[in-house]
């Protein structure tokens, strides 16, 4: 598959592809970036973080059965 990117991509460098997620819609306004960059960021920190609190509370309910 050839990956670079053709005069048609919307994807121009590091930055463009961070929030690509395969939409056609894409942010105009300042705010619609700013938004755009903190969601996903903010989703990738949050995940882990809940995991974690959840795999947490599972293995002290196992380890108090045991």
């Amino acid at each position: 598959a050839d990956l670079r990117a053709t005069r048609a991509s919307h994807i121009r460098n590091s930055t463009d592809g961070v929030t690509t997620v395969g939409a056609e819609i894409f942010p105009v306004t300042a705010i619609g970036k700013v938004v755009c960059i903190l969601l996903p960021s903010l989703g990738m920190m949050f995940f882990p973080i809940f995991t974690t609190y959840v795999l947490d509370k599972y293995t002290h309910k196992n380890e108090e059965a045991a």
